[in-house]
Parts: structure tokens; sequence; C-alpha cells
């Protein structure tokens, strides 16, 4: 890709696979290597484009908190705290219902959401 080099290309890579892909192109600021370059996101952005249908979910009533811990937005803690909610509450009819555990605020909510599967 013209004007996107090796570890540029890399680094994006990388962060799609710890991701299970793009959802949105806003993502690209999360890359470590374009961090603090607008102006490198903004040309990459022209190139690119996101095909929701290939981004990996995670089946919120039946992972376990290996798997949960493994997405780059959940730490050990919050997989945790999120199958231990489950455990009490009961299964998730809805991603939204993930909002009534504590640790989950709205921001947090907004990334994770289009990772998770909720029949």
């Amino acid at each position: 890709m013209r004007g996107i080099g090796p570890s540029f290309a890399r680094g994006i890579v990388r962060y799609r696979e710890l991701l299970g892909g793009y959802h949105d192109l806003d993502q690209l600021a999360e890359v470590y290597v374009l961090r603090d370059k607008p102006d490198a996101i903004a040309r990459i952005r022209e190139l690119l484009f996101v095909d929701t249908l290939h981004v990996k979910r995670i089946p919120l009533n039946t992972c376990t908190v290996e798997e949960l811990a493994a997405h780059v937005y959940v730490n050990w803690d919050l997989a945790r705290t999120i199958v231990a909610y489950r455990d009490q509450h009961g299964p998730f009819r809805q991603r939204e219902d993930l909002l009534g555990c504590h640790r989950v605020d709205s921001t947090l909510f907004r990334k994770l959401a289009p990772y998770l599967q909720v029949p």
C-alpha cells in the first residue's frame, strides 16, 4: 500500500488479529505504531474498508474467563467479573445486559459490543 511501510502494516495486522477484526476504522488510532500519527491514519483510512462480517465474536453466554480475557479490550479481572455476573444473574439475553455489570461502563461497552455474540 502506497505510503504504508512494513512496520505500519505489521502493526495494523497484528492489532487486527488481537481484536478479532476491525469493526470501525477509528480503531486504527489504537494501533501502537499509529497512535501519534494522525496524518498516517488519514491516508490509511482512504485506502481501507471494514468488513464486519469477518469480526470474530465471543459467545458471551458460553465463553470461559480465558476466552474472554484473550480479547484486547478485556483484562483478566474484567473477564472474571463478567463471567461471575453471568453465573449470578443467568444468561445474557442481549448484549446491553452487560451494562449491568459494575465494571462495564458505556465507553467500554461501545468498544466491546461488536465482538460479543448473544443469541
